[in-house]
């Protein structure tokens, strides 16, 4: 069971479900609600085990081993705030135990603070050009697609906090990908916005 994984479901699952049509959320909740009971029906365990992922999580000794490395990331934050040590430099220490499974802390100790904001606004930027392009058509389809493209856009800036993200060549190349499909849809409604 992945935490990170589970997370960024849940993310994307709200933010899709408050882009719907009003008419449709009863249908999506009964969608989930069956969803809900094949998986209780059908995998013993598997619901019980994934609350237990969030209710004991201060417990866990995966996540006290990951906030263990916010004093070494302070140190290294103020040596360097601005700028960092640079892309790279951090390698895992597996004498004293300091792996980042956290992007944004990576990216602090790395790139600096302003490598953090620009990391921010890279994961967020489909989200904007994607509810841009929402906002500017009224086909259900397209609106519907600029939904989905924000929600991958706010999954994947919440579960950098849980894992080094840009690390894993799956996730660092997607983001480009989603970023270059808002793009295209952007100017796609923004053209039909100009012709009408």
């Amino acid at each position: 069971m992945s935490r990170s994984a589970v997370l960024g479901a849940l993310v994307a699952a709200v933010v899709v479900f408050i882009g719907l049509d009003p008419k449709v959320r009863p249908r999506a909740l009964t969608a989930v609600a069956a969803f809900i009971v094949a998986i209780y029906a059908t995998t013993p365990g598997l619901l019980g085990t994934l609350r237990n992922l969030f209710i004991y999580a201060e417990s866990d000794s995966s996540i006290t081993y990951r906030t263990k490395d916010y004093k070494v990331v302070a140190e290294y934050v103020r040596q360097s705030p601005l700028l960092g040590r640079g892309p790279g430099t951090f390698l895992a220490d597996s004498i004293n135990g300091n792996v980042l499974d956290n992007q944004y802390l990576l990216s602090a100790v790395e790139i600096g603070l302003l490598g953090v904001a620009v990391v921010i606004g890279y994961l967020l930027a489909t989200a904007f050009l994607a509810r841009g392009a929402r906002q500017r058509t009224t086909e259900p389809g397209l609106r519907d697609l600029g939904q989905a493209l924000a929600a991958t856009s706010l999954a994947s800036a919440v579960t950098a906090t849980t894992f080094d993200s840009f690390s894993f060549l799956m996730f660092a190349g997607f983001i480009p990908l989603c970023l270059g499909v808002a793009g295209a849809l952007w100017a796609m409604a923004r053209t039909s916005e100009r012709q009408i």
